[in-house]
């Protein structure tokens, strides 16, 4: 047992030889030695954590019935809303289509007319020419 003993003692000796891990704080690090990062630095270099970019009401919780109910109301509320508006803009686009339909029909009447006053025109001076033509001879 004495054998024991005196290993113990050498190792406290050896022990007390070395320089504990509680002064090593206490040493001043040398300008060329790395320092540790620091925790929020190291924080920062990591990404977000999973799920982070749920917001705190996109929670999945299970919540109240009435809750859920209101949520599903206003859920519909907002589709009636749309459609009504989409039927809306139809009826405003079938009218503007109709609109230009009738406007191309009139400019394509209009270019007919013009056509046919320009014909008319020419027939006439050609027939005045020829009037003018054979009176002079």
């Amino acid at each position: 047992m004495s054998a024991g003993s005196g290993d113990a003692g050498s190792d406290e000796a050896g022990c007390s030889a070395q320089p504990s891990p509680e002064r090593e704080p206490e040493r001043q690090p040398s300008p060329l030695e790395p320092r540790p990062v620091s925790p929020s630095a190291y924080m920062l270099r990591l990404p977000p954590p999973a799920g982070a970019y749920i917001q705190n009401e996109h929670s999945y919780q299970v919540g109240s019935a009435l809750l859920w109910k209101r949520r599903a109301e206003a859920a519909l509320d907002a589709l009636d809303k749309a459609q009504r508006q989409l039927q809306a803009c139809k009826r405003r686009e079938q009218r503007l289509r109709l609109r230009l339909t009738k406007l191309q029909q009139e400019r394509a009447r209009e270019k007919r007319a013009q056509a046919d006053a320009r014909q008319t025109l020419k027939e006439h001076v050609q027939d005045f020419a020829m009037q003018l033509s054979s009176s002079m001879t």
